[in-house]
């Protein structure tokens, strides 16, 4: 079966916000998802998503909660990313990164 990346996107998208995660989240962790199958690397990809479903039904992750730094030792910060959907840990990571 064949399915544009686009069309993918869109369903993964619908999959999350139906989880209870804002328009914003959902599309961010379905760009996520897809780009890793894109790239080869389908064990990071969408075949996630049955788990993460899972977590979220049982309150292991939280689909809006926000990354927290924790504190600051050194210039390293130490976050709190208990209960975030992983892409989310990612992105905040990368972008506290000088």
């Amino acid at each position: 079966m064949l399915i544009s990346a686009s069309k993918l996107t869109t369903f993964v998208t619908n999959i999350f916000t139906t989880a209870g995660a804002s328009q914003a989240v959902a599309n961010e962790v379905a760009e996520h998802l897809v780009a890793a199958n894109l790239k080869g690397h389908d064990s990071h990809g969408v075949g996630m998503i049955p788990a993460y479903v899972q977590n979220i039904g049982a309150g292991l992750l939280q689909v809006d909660r926000e990354l927290l730094v924790r504190r600051t030792i050194a210039r390293r910060e130490h976050l709190d990313r208990a209960f975030v959907l992983p892409q989310r840990v990612l992105v905040a990571t990368l972008s506290s990164v000088d």
